[in-house]
């Protein structure tokens, strides 16, 4: 819940790099989270990205990323999800202390991509294809298990109604009133049917920060990659699919009709049941809820830092927007 990056410079980063995978390389620090993330350059142009966890990161939780990684390189998915790199000594995941104290360090190859989210043009065949890439994603990972991923976290959708603790950190009486309602509907009446839906390990967010994309050869949007596993969590399957188009509704002209096509190339590939066709909404709305009482609860934290705030505000439109349709 709170951003515990390690402290580390550029030069300590190239001469780690160097020492560690035999990476002559400049490092540049990259936008992050909780780790920290530098982008690798060699004299020969090739890109890594060097990724530090916070001091106080449990081995497992990177454990478990490295392992899907893993998983997935045997998959039709291995070319838009980062490849893990060995150290010089084999290992995939190893220490270093940087002076916040021991950080596990991993090095993963680069993906040439735009972030999504800096994208406009999002035609419907584009979408559906990102709900069939998510499709494969799920199905490639349904044979994929890890203690890693059973674990207890703010993004579980499961728990969402437990978020309710944050409502006081949401200012806007209005606003509180209507996270609260939603919130109320989803403990009576949704959080009691997800015990009958698949669960499997997800991704679980991927949203337009996460989706890479660059212009094919006509101009149009091509998905070439999903990045930042660092939420990855055994959980109810449907979720995946949710949390797409929580995010890929933000302030979109017909934020339904673009996840009606997220869901009609998810449900082209990994047919959705019956349950989780019922409440596809429900659960966009319990995540679109997450989200900000998350930000609510980390602007309580953190107050100064707008890097917690990047998705607050156009979430909010739409949750008003489709609570509005919903009373119309």
């Amino acid at each position: 819940m709170r951003r515990t990056a390690a402290a580390i410079d550029i030069q300590e980063v190239e001469r780690l790099v160097a020492a560690r995978w035999g990476l002559e390389a400049h490092a540049q620090a990259l936008a992050g989270e909780e780790d920290r993330n530098f982008l690798l350059v060699t004299g020969g142009g090739d890109r890594y990205v060097l990724k530090v966890a916070p001091p106080e990161t449990e081995k497992e939780h990177v454990d478990c990323q490295i392992k899907a990684l893993g998983h997935l390189s045997d998959s039709r998915l291995a070319e838009m999800v980062p490849m893990v790199q060995p150290s010089l000594d084999g290992e995939l995941l190893t220490t270093v202390d940087v002076g916040d104290g021991p950080c596990w360090t991993r090095v993963v190859s680069y993906l040439d991509g735009t972030p999504l989210v800096n994208r406009g043009d999002r035609p419907p065949w584009f979408l559906e294809r990102i709900g069939r890439t998510l499709a494969r994603l799920d199905l490639a990972l349904a044979d994929f298990d890890h203690p890693g991923t059973r674990r207890d976290i703010p993004w579980d959708m499961e728990r969402a109604a437990r978020l309710d603790q944050y409502l006081e950190h949401i200012g806007d009486t209005r606003r509180r009133r209507l996270v609260a309602n939603r919130l109320e509907r989803f403990a009576t009446e949704v959080e009691p049917l997800l015990g009958r839906l698949d669960h499997s390990v997800i991704h679980n967010d991927a949203n337009d920060h996460n989706l890479l994309v660059r212009g094919n050869g006509h101009g149009e949007p091509e998905l070439v990659g999903l990045i930042d596993f660092g939420d990855l969590l055994h959980t109810i399957t449907v979720a995946e699919l949710a949390i797409a188009c929580a995010y890929l509704m933000l302030d979109r002209e017909q934020p339904l009709a673009d996840a009606a096509k997220v869901v009609a190339g998810y449900d082209a590939v990994r047919p959705l049941g019956a349950g989780e066709q019922a409440l596809i909404y429900d659960l966009i709305l319990a995540r679109l809820c997450s989200s900000v009482l998350v930000s609510a609860y980390r602007r309580h934290l953190h107050p100064d830092d707008e890097y917690l705030q990047i998705s607050a505000q156009p979430v909010w439109r739409l949750l008003e927007r489709l609570d509005a349709m919903d009373q119309g």
